[in-house]
């Protein structure tokens, strides 16, 4: 073997193995990616359910103080009702949103390599059950208010 043979093929093994590197890296990245996205919409969904409990906790408690001031006789306006559905229809609007964005961001990292649309299941499947919690919640408050 020849001293240019020796040279072409330890270049080609440093050429390979920097690919297999870089390749290693980029999954890595993705991963990382991956993950990052899935923490920001975990943490969407604990922000919308901190909002769907105060604005029900702001409807009950007021209605609570509305029934109390009712039987005095001094009664408001009953604003607290709307006030805490608002807070409930938009933490939902917000987190069905915020779920859009998880969805484009995972299609936009998975289409880059040969990886399964599954990996999104739970994280969606937590989100998609505190929309529906959501909806439900409010659906009562407007019914029975």
């Amino acid at each position: 073997m020849t001293k240019d043979n020796r040279n072409n093929s330890v270049n080609e093994t440093i050429v390979e193995a920097a690919e297999l590197e870089l390749s290693e890296a980029t999954a890595l990245a993705l991963l990382r990616s991956e993950l990052a996205l899935q923490r920001t919409l975990l943490a969407w969904v604990r922000t919308t359910l901190a909002l769907m409990a105060a604005g029900i906790a702001y409807d009950k408690g007021f209605q609570y103080l509305h029934d109390l001031r009712l039987e005095a006789g001094t009664a408001w306006v009953q604003s607290a009702h709307v006030v805490g559905i608002t807070v409930i229809g938009i933490s939902t609007a917000l987190l069905i949103l915020v779920s859009c964005s998880y969805i484009i961001g995972m299609r936009s990292l998975t289409s880059t390599r040969t990886g399964s649309i599954a990996k999104m299941l739970p994280t969606l499947l937590a989100a998609l059950l505190v929309i529906v919690v959501g909806a439900c919640v409010l659906i009562v408050l407007v019914v029975t208010g």
